[in-house]
This record gives structure tokens, sequence and C-alpha cells, in this order.
């Protein structure tokens, strides 16, 4: 390894280090409505971090420099696209406006994005017509004719979800379902983007996880419904690697 090879692997390993930084800089820049900002300027339009501090109320001095930093490791990941304006002074100035990537992290006409799902990730909110239940799901489950669970088995070992499923499953009246929201994991990890994030998302819960959490095959929630006594297992939909999936009574 030569020493410009050497350098690049030192920083990439700095980076990984400080691998938060980047969730936690995207998580202020939706939280601020940056990216919202800055596409309500126009489809080609960009914008200055002094411009979009001037649209917030704030009387902190710093508040354009703060935001320019946000931005500029943004762009660095190319979540933005920077550019340079040459000022009067002599001086640049740099101004943002969006990357590809910022279709699914700007509301569509439909007022959806990507982008609540990364201040979910990062803090715990409050989502219209959604009411937090109190309770032990490992204990017992409000009675309901479905049951919708999403994101919920990955966090546990086998064990731990025929439990939750068993429990599900009596709180069901006959003909009732779950409704369960993972990633299935191909058996051949050879298969595109969707296998990676499948495999990356299995290694994540066996980081966070202290409870077997894993993702699982397709094979693996069949197992699960069949031995929790579920009649069939049946694959609806999926949509970015994410599947639909319900257990049927």
């Amino acid at each position: 390894m030569d020493n410009k090879s050497d350098e690049e692997a030192c920083v990439f390993a700095f980076q990984l280090a400080a691998g938060s930084v980047l969730p936690m800089a995207l998580y202020t820049a939706i939280e601020l409505d940056l990216l919202e900002l800055i596409k309500k300027a126009g489809p080609e339009a960009s914008a200055s971090a002094s411009e979009l501090a001037a649209q917030h109320p704030t009387t902190n001095p710093d508040a354009a420099d703060m935001i320019d930093s946000i931005l500029r490791l943004l762009a660095s990941h190319s979540v933005l696209i920077c550019s340079l304006k040459q000022l009067a002074d002599g001086g640049v100035e740099r101004r943002y406006s969006l990357a590809p990537v910022c279709k699914f992290l700007t509301r569509n006409e439909d007022g959806v994005s990507v982008g609540p799902l990364c201040l979910l990730l990062q803090d715990n909110i409050t989502w219209v017509r959604v009411e937090h239940v109190s309770g032990d799901m490992f204990v017992s489950m409000t009675k309901a004719d479905a049951i919708f669970m999403k994101w919920v088995c990955h966090g546990w070992r086998d064990s731990h979800c025929e439990k939750l499923l068993k429990n599900c499953y009596e709180a069901l009246p006959e003909n009732g379902k779950v409704i369960i929201a993972e990633v299935i994991v191909p058996d051949n990890p050879n298969g595109g983007q969707s296998s990676s994030w499948a495999a990356q998302g299995d290694m994540t819960m066996l980081a966070y996880t202290s409870g077997g959490g894993k993702e699982r095959s397709e094979r693996e929630f069949e197992a699960l419904a069949k031995i929790v006594g579920f009649k069939q297992l049946i694959k609806v939909c999926s949509a970015y690697s994410n599947w639909i999936m319900e257990f049927h009574k």
C-alpha cells in the first residue's frame, strides 16, 4: 500500500469511528426543514446557508455558519450538490441544491417522504392516529381483528418471536391475522442492492440487540407461523426490500 492509499484508508477509518455524525446532521437538516426550503425555491434552484438561516426565527449570529457546516457535510456525501459563487469582495459563497436522493428525503405530492424515518431512528416522536398502549407484548396482547407489527420480529430470537406471535394468535378471533412488515433475507446473498440491504440489516440487529435479533428468510417466517399455529403465511407486497406478510389464523 502506497502512502496515498494508506492515508485514505486511515481517513476512512476515522470516518467509520465517527459514523453517527452524518445521520445526526441529516436529522438536523430535516428537523429544520432545510431540504424542503431548498426544494421550495424551485427544481433547479440553489440556496446559500445565509438565505436558509434568514428563513428561521433565530437570533443566533452563528446560525448561517452552523447551517453551512451541516449542508457541507451532506454535500460531501452526495445528499446535496454544492456550487461556488464568486463574490464581489473576492470571496466565494457556497450554494446548495438537491441531489437525486432528496427526491425521497423531501415530501412528494402525497406529503410522504423517508424524512420521518430519519427522525424516528434518532428520536422518539408522536404520530397522527397512533395511540401508545402500555403493557408487555410478551405477557399478553390487546384483543383485535388484526395486529400490525412493523420491524418487531427482527429484534428477537426465534423463541421470543414464538412467544410474541402466540400471544397475538390468542388475541385474534377466528380468521384474524397478524400483519408483519419485515425485510426478507434471500437465500443467495448475490442478489444486488436488496440482498446487501438485508445482510446489512442482519448485521445491525446482531450489533444492536441483546435478544438474538436477526433478519429472516421466507422459510424462517413460515416456520414461525407454523409452530405457533397459523394456517398460512401470505406475502402481500414489497417496496424497497421491505415485505408485508400476513399470518392467517
